[in-house]
């Protein structure tokens, strides 16, 4: 087990028999509970953080296929095509709104995409992050090794971006031989609506330039996250807006009870990647449980019996830990389940993609 996790643990078990402990010392001497527990909070915090990270990180890495793996599959891979220079832009993702962790676009669409078929990408040697299988080529062979790819995946998602090679990529997969494989996929987050316009245009304006015939896409993108060409015809943008509930559940900051819940649901058989939805409002649930259940901790001190022995701060040093539990358990689970609900409400509407 790593270290640091092993320390959030006996924190977060030994924060109540602290607070306990002090309360029924032999010297009676007034201890300040709120501070105990936000000091032992703020330590469980500092600790979490960079354990979590890196056990999440290392859970990736295990996930991650190699080409020959790839090539021993029964599926046809999905050949995912982006800018190297974006690379080490979208390397940082976060795991709530607290956890740095590095997780690529490249990683949640491989996530999604794996019920059809394994992601491949081509290898950018200058850095190292977690996604699809990488494709080893050189300066002289890439063109080469693209179309050979290209031939036998059943989709080609192209990211966009303005360097020579990416937009001679576009300019091949709007041919006629691999535009109705072809998806363009739009990063959405952080992204304003006219930045995204401005690089759309920009791209035209560049594809022009090479003479590639652009009639078939589209003059705007809005705030879609995709462009497909249905059975090859001309390019449709896909709107892929989250709901209320998917919101709520990308801002989490949690890990421990969602590592958990998908244990058990494995173990149960259950298709987590069915349930995702079900996944969100457990975790949304658990958060309204925490918050009920602390409200009635503290306006129900002196009538309810269950409480008599408790201050008022006493009670808010408990309901505080217990909140951070919450918290802590729904992190992992929501935030990335989201990502890929919200990525296959998008196709899924439009696209065969079961």
């Amino acid at each position: 087990m790593n270290s640091k996790k092993a320390i959030a643990i006996l924190i977060t078990i030994g924060c109540p028999l602290l607070l306990a402990l002090f309360k029924n010392n032999e010297f009676n001497i007034p201890i300040p509970y709120v501070i105990i527990g936000i000091v032992v909070l703020t330590l469980l915090s500092l600790v979490h953080k960079p354990s979590t990270a890196q056990l999440y990180k290392e859970g990736l890495s295990e996930e991650e296929k190699t080409v020959e793996e790839v090539k021993a599959s029964q599926k046809p891979p999905v050949l995912y095509l982006r800018s190297f220079q974006a690379d080490r832009d979208i390397e940082t993702r976060f795991v709530g709104n607290s956890i740095q962790v590095e997780e690529t676009y490249e990683y949640t669409l491989t996530k999604y995409f794996e019920p059809i078929g394994p992601l491949v990408t081509l290898l950018n040697k200058k850095t190292t992050y977690i996604g699809g299988a990488k494709i080893d080529n050189t300066e002289e062979n890439w063109q080469e090794v693209f179309h050979s790819y290209a031939k036998e995946s059943t989709y080609l998602i192209w990211s966009w971006g303005l360097s020579e090679s990416v937009l001679w990529e576009l300019k091949q997969l709007l041919s006629n031989e691999y535009r109705h494989k072809l998806i363009i996929f739009f990063p959405v987050e952080g992204i304003p609506v006219e930045v995204r316009e401005s690089y759309w245009s920009n791209t035209l304006g560049a594809l022009k330039q090479m003479d590639v015939n652009i009639d078939s896409l589209p003059n705007t993108i809005g705030n879609s996250m995709f462009i497909i060409f249905p059975e090859g015809r001309s390019g449709e943008p896909i709107d892929s807006t989250p709901s209320l509930l998917e919101i709520i559940a990308s801002v989490g900051a949690c890990d421990l009870l969602a590592i958990s819940l998908r244990r058990l649901t494995d173990t149960l058989g259950y298709d987590v990647e069915k349930g995702l939805d079900s996944g969100s409002k457990l975790a949304v649930l658990l958060l309204a449980i925490g918050a009920t259940f602390i409200f009635m901790m503290i306006m129900f001190n002196s009538a309810n019996p269950i409480w008599f022995y408790l201050s008022t701060v006493e009670i808010f040093a408990y309901g505080s830990l217990l909140w951070c539990l919450v918290l802590i358990s729904y992190n992992w689970y929501t935030t990335r389940q989201y990502k890929l609900r919200w990525l296959k409400s998008g196709i899924q509407t439009s696209t065969s993609i079961n």
